[in-house]
């Protein structure tokens, strides 16, 4: 298998751009909030939803479409309120 070159990576990211990467991916309270605390739950959420398929299912962006607003930043993009214990 060939070596990943700096023109493929860069040919992988425009073309993952062009697929529809959600544009607040990194502004995301959700996300900036919850990366580091949860980082594999994340990692799965923006693979399937911020970079995925089911992008339009995004309960975060369903509201602020609906709201005008993002919900709270303790809302999964699945929709989910996250809790935690402090």
């Amino acid at each position: 298998m060939a070596k990943p070159t700096r023109r493929s990576i860069g040919t992988a990211k425009l073309q993952q751009k062009e697929k529809g990467e959600c544009p607040y991916l990194n502004t995301c309270a959700f996300m900036v909030k919850y990366r580091e605390l949860m980082e594999i739950y994340c990692m799965s959420m923006e693979r399937v939803y911020c970079k995925g398929a089911k992008q339009q299912q995004c309960a975060r962006l369903r509201e602020k479409s609906r709201f005008g607003r993002f919900p709270s930043e303790d809302i999964s993009p699945s929709g989910d309120k996250i809790t935690t214990k402090g």
